[in-house]
């Protein structure tokens, strides 16, 4: 008899425990708050927020399985109690307890697949409220927008555009936004800042022309980053709506799910006809590629200048008869000095104002060594303005101080200037023929630059593009 009585006892407590969950079912707003949607009007929502297929179904039946299992209890606990009562007459036998007991256990398992079917169903409508908070941000509403774009590729313009002008990082595939450019520019700008020259004694001039080859495209990355800036300011209140709808679907984000699905629909309205507005800066399109192209000419100068150039500088500055060795113009401007009968007339001249006590006399090595001196020491090429050519005439002067003047001064003066042109056309001229390697550049950035000309391509080449195609941009 004991035995019987506690298995009623477990079966009744079973019974409270579904009766419990029914009741928290029929009260909890998660569920009951779908009774108050119209499900068609957010149709498109719950495809997008990828919400279970048979969420009308759950919303449609759970009541309605609620009352026919709250009946199915109501009739076993009758049965149990009416068990319970029989059990309390000392007349009754403890086989017919026992079959009592079994018959009541047998019943309560029957509610177990009911149970499941309405806890299912309470389920799918719960996860259903809890995947529209989780997954509401503007990424989620964005297909949404453009469904209800009244005009599709005015829309489509737009994304573009609102993607290129975002102030967040663009972690997806596709093409780099303002953000993406201006950290790219700004890396670029401090590596080109921090390339240092091979520690060998190269000629300044070379050193000169190098580094102010360099500075064009430094002057590139800053106005690169310049135009950037003017586009991130100027598009800052163009932003600020996107800003607000954020706001706001924070602001909801907590609301019941009647004010939760109205607002998120809300939102989609404004943001499909603020998205469809940015076509109106579709300009913005052509400019972006063509900086982040300018940016990989100028980071592929960089990986040349680096990687290739300065491991090659230090031995054609010290080889003989390189055009980067100074002893290669000193020699050949010596000679052409002293050669012929304009150089023996020289001669004699220095002979006799030297013996005279006029002026130092110089001979064709004597001449080959200042000038190497001079061409190795002396770094001004590029300089126009009056400072530059007054340092350089200082220079000169410093080389040419134990001579008289006009004669050999005056001369020696002009030729210091000839080998100074001479030996920084030298330069130059290694540094614009400079074969880049464009299959590295395959490997690491696909410039237009490159690929417009094939795999025959100069450094000097490179450069006079960066340089054109920086001038050619217009916001």
């Amino acid at each position: 008899m004991k035995q019987a009585r506690e298995t009623l006892s477990r079966c009744h407590d079973s019974l409270n425990s579904c009766r419990e969950d029914i009741y928290q079912l029929l009260h909890n707003p998660a569920v009951t708050d779908w009774k108050k949607i119209e499900f068609t009007q957010y149709a498109d929502l719950f495809k997008s927020f990828c919400l279970s297929p048979d969420i009308l179904q759950a919303r449609d039946k759970y009541e309605n399985e609620a009352d026919r299992i709250s009946h199915l209890l109501q009739k076993l606990e009758n049965e149990i109690g009416s068990f319970k009562a029989e059990l309390s007459l000392r007349s009754t036998d403890e086989d017919k307890a026992k079959l009592m007991a079994r018959q009541a256990e047998e019943n309560c398992k029957s509610l177990q697949h009911p149970m499941s079917v309405l806890l299912s169903y309470r389920d799918i409508l719960i996860d259903g409220v809890k995947t529209l908070r989780e997954m509401l941000s503007l990424e989620q509403l964005i297909p949404l927008a453009h469904n209800r774009a009244k005009k599709i590729n005015d829309f489509e313009i737009g994304m573009k555009v609102f993607r290129t002008i975002s102030e967040e990082k663009q972690n997806t595939a596709g093409p780099e936004n303002v953000s993406d450019l201006f950290e790219r520019a700004t890396k670029v700008q401090s590596q080109l800042e921090k390339l240092e020259f091979p520690d060998t004694d190269l000629p300044d001039l070379v050193r000169e022309i190098v580094a102010y080859n360099t500075n064009i495209c430094l002057s590139a990355v800053d106005q690169i980053r310049d135009f950037l800036d003017t586009i991130s300011h100027d598009s800052e209140d163009e932003l600020q709506p996107i800003k607000k709808i954020k706001k706001n679907l924070k602001a909801i984000h907590k609301e019941p799910l009647p004010r939760l699905l109205s607002g998120i629909d809300n939102q989609i309205d404004s943001l499909a006809k603020l998205i469809s507005s940015y076509h109106m800066s579709a300009h913005l399109l052509d400019i972006v590629p063509i900086i982040a192209s300018l940016l990989d000419d100028i980071f592929f100068y960089y990986l040349t200048i680096k990687n290739d150039l300065f491991a090659k500088l230090p031995f054609e500055a010290s080889a003989p008869n390189s055009q980067l060795h100074p002893h290669t113009t000193a020699r050949l401007l010596s000679q052409e000095y002293f050669n012929g009968f304009k150089g023996l007339s020289r001669m004699i001249r220095l002979m006799i104002i030297g013996v005279l006590g006029r002026t130092k006399i110089i001979n064709e090595k004597e001449l080959e060594a200042m000038m190497i001196d001079f061409l190795k020491t002396c770094g001004i090429f590029y300089g126009t303005e009056k400072s530059d050519i007054a340092k350089l005439d200082k220079i000169i002067q410093s080389f040419l101080a134990p001579y008289s003047r006009p004669f050999p001064y005056n001369e020696l003066h002009s030729l210091l200037k000839r080998a100074l042109s001479d030996f920084g056309s030298l330069v130059e001229d290694y540094l614009f023929s400079f074969e880049v390697d464009t299959q590295k550049a395959d490997e690491l950035v696909a410039t237009d630059t490159l690929q417009d000309t094939g795999k025959k391509i100069r450094l000097g080449k490179l450069i006079q593009e960066i340089e054109v195609r920086i001038e050619n941009i217009e916001l």
